[in-house]
């Protein structure tokens, strides 16, 4: 999966494609979420997801980070879309964003994923434009999901 998000052909509109293969389905096996599918939903370039055993009657946690990560501009001494490892430092778009929130995040989805009784549900949502304050990230989704009573944004 690290190796994934290294990739310069990786984007803010290509990771939703790396999660998943298609609009609406299963998360896919190959980015090691899980044996078992996970039903999802994508927004543009959003991708959401319910526990197994979610209750309308139940609160709601979001658990939130994006996937974007900032353009390269000038002022970068190293070819951004090549990543390297220097004195045991990563450098390259994206080494010090929010994959750690997003991997976090996610692995704590799927361990709850199939707890059937949990006091709350969780949404997993892995947005877009983070970094852009884009018309097609989170703000354009959220309307699409219940109402959220907690979240843990990272």
């Amino acid at each position: 999966m690290i190796t994934e998000y290294l990739n310069p052909k990786v984007t803010h509109k290509t990771i939703p494609t790396v999660i998943n293969s298609t609009k609406t389905g299963t998360i896919s096996k190959t980015v090691n979420l899980n044996k078992n599918s996970i039903p999802f939903k994508r927004h543009v370039n959003n991708i959401y997801c319910y526990n197994k055993y979610y209750n309308k009657e139940k609160p709601n946690i979001l658990l939130n980070s994006h996937h974007d990560t900032v353009e390269p501009n000038d002022s970068y001494t190293n070819d951004p879309y090549e990543p390297i490892v220097d004195h045991g430092k990563l450098y390259g778009l994206g080494s010090n964003d929010a994959g750690a929130s997003l991997v976090s995040l996610l692995s704590t989805f799927k361990y709850f994923y199939d707890c059937e009784n949990l006091n709350y549900n969780l949404i997993f949502l892995a947005s877009a434009e983070e970094e852009k304050s884009g018309k097609n990230g989170i703000k354009s989704v959220i309307p699409k999901l219940p109402k959220i009573d907690f979240a843990i944004i990272g």
